[in-house]
């Protein structure tokens, strides 16, 4: 069955020392100590086995060092995840206000979108803006000049077919157009888009024109009255019964850009440049202009005064 010693491991044994007393050392120097049962008991009682607490302590030290690494690399993981979660957090602030900044501009752009729309679709805004455009072309005619060589490029021909009444057959006849967000049907196209460029860019800056609805006409009702000269007649009468009108024209061109252009330019059959000779006249102080919508059809009166 073995000895009590043997059933314990070498790794699990750990061996003292021991002496007898003094006397007794002596006098078994040299004696041998018989192998009985009670020296076996004597021996075994000499003998014991601490390590059981030492591996006690060994296995609690290498948990407690291994919990230790534990939370080390669970507090180091920690730190990652919460510098990763301050990065992500970080990120969310940082492209929400970006997004808010694209919302902004976007709803910003939108609502120029819709102001432009609302502006575009509203008749009354024409007579604003022409009077904005006639004061900017007056504070610097040169600069319009290059406006009026930039839209060279809108000008189109189109051969058109039409019957001759005298041979009684068809015959092509080419016309001139500027297309432009609208068309309009020209006389001279080139030549008188080029002569008009010219002649602003030796023109002398002058003051901007003041509005006074004194001297603005009122507009027609009907067609009618739209086509009757006889209605601007009157008016003008009664108006220069108390406020001077130097000049006066209508127009039929409902965009104001694409008017004032024309105005200016004045390529008309007759070669009369009335209405530029009006809008460019330095000694003229005051401007009136009204405008409508009559069946789809666009009106609009200028009148000037010193």
């Amino acid at each position: 069955m073995g000895c009590n010693i043997c059933n314990f491991s070498s790794e699990n044994l750990i061996e003292e020392d021991f002496n007898l007393p003094d006397n007794q050392n002596s006098q078994n120097e040299n004696k041998i100590i018989p192998s009985n049962s009670e020296n076996k008991n004597e021996i075994k009682a000499n003998i014991y086995l601490p390590e059981v607490k030492i591996n006690e302590f060994i296995i609690q030290n290498d948990n407690k060092n291994i919990n230790n690494n534990i939370n080390e690399y669970r507090n180091n993981n920690e730190n990652v995840v919460n510098k990763i979660n301050e990065k992500i957090t970080e990120n969310k602030i940082k492209n929400k206000i970006e997004n808010n900044a694209i919302y902004k501009q976007n709803n910003e752009l939108e609502n120029k979108i819709n102001e432009s729309k609302n502006i575009s679709s509203n008749k009354n805004d024409y007579n604003t803006r022409v009077i904005d455009l006639i004061n900017e072309i007056r504070a610097d005619p040169p600069k319009y000049s290059n406006i009026i060589f930039n839209n060279l490029q809108y000008i189109t021909k189109e051969i058109r077919i039409i019957a001759n009444d005298e041979t009684g057959q068809n015959e092509e006849k080419e016309e001139i157009y500027f297309q432009k967000k609208v068309k309009v049907k020209l006389h001279f196209g080139e030549k008188a888009f080029t002569e008009a460029a010219n002649f602003l860019k030796n023109k002398k800056p002058m003051k901007e024109l003041l509005l006074n609805d004194e001297i603005k006409l009122n507009m027609p009702e009907n067609e009618e009255d739209m086509n009757d000269n006889n209605f601007i007649k009157k008016q003008l009468i009664e108006i220069r019964k108390n406020n001077n009108i130097n000049a006066f024209f209508k127009d039929s061109i409902k965009n104001p850009e694409v008017a004032i252009l024309l105005m200016i330019v004045g390529d008309y059959k007759d070669g009369n440049n009335k209405k530029r000779n009006a809008i460019l006249n330095p000694e003229y102080k005051y401007i009136a202009v009204n405008s409508k919508f009559i069946n789809n059809k666009f009106v609009s009166y200028f009148t000037f005064s010193k």
